[in-house]
């Protein structure tokens, strides 16, 4: 497994079969911060919005901060979440997506935030 030189923090293993990244609990912010960025960027994509891996790593990022219950309870997510809300409500219409499969997809596209 090779080695990649990494800020302190961090740490990168590449092999085959996998690439394994250790994050130390103080260096979990500014991913967790990029993670969300990237997610919710002014031009949001729906395979970017939807995709469990961003939401497993960012939970796990949240959980390792604890800030779950923060994250998911801030105040002005509803506003801020419209446009994506929106992008969402657009390609299930696109895709003639039943009701309960396109209310799945609001949920993974909204995580870790509530609309309420």
């Amino acid at each position: 497994m090779d080695t990649i030189e990494t800020p302190p923090g961090l740490a990168v293993s590449v092999d085959q079969d996998a690439v394994v990244i250790r994050v130390e609990r103080q260096a979990a912010m500014p991913i967790l911060s990029i993670l969300l960025h990237s997610k919710f960027s002014d031009g949001p994509r729906m395979d970017v919005l939807c995709t469990p891996y961003t939401n497993k790593m960012i939970e796990a990022l949240m959980a390792s901060a604890s800030l779950t219950e923060y994250m998911g309870q801030r105040e002005g997510m509803a506003q801020a979440l419209s446009p994506v809300i929106e992008l969402v409500k657009e390609s299930a219409e696109r895709e003639n997506l039943p009701a309960d499969e396109a209310a799945s997809l609001m949920q993974l596209s909204i995580y870790p935030y509530n609309a309420t």
